[in-house]
């Protein structure tokens, strides 16, 4: 392993969502959809900023109660 790797080993980003318009990793995600479930937790669908300015946001959380 090359001293290089060693001082700075590659980390994946914490808060890593994928977009769902181009499907690419963002480190900035936008909310833009939220998808209630019967059971657990609502689902949000997250887009990278290139991509949000195409899609029609809502509903997100606390738009539905």
């Amino acid at each position: 392993m090359s001293w290089h790797r060693q001082r700075f080993p590659l980390v994946p980003p914490e808060q890593a969502e994928t977009c769902c318009r181009c499907g690419k990793p963002t480190r900035i995600p936008v909310p833009v959809h939220c998808v209630p479930r019967a059971s657990g937790p609502d689902v949000i669908i997250y887009a990278c900023p290139n991509c949000a300015v195409h899609l029609v946001p809502g509903p997100l959380p606390g738009e539905l109660k």
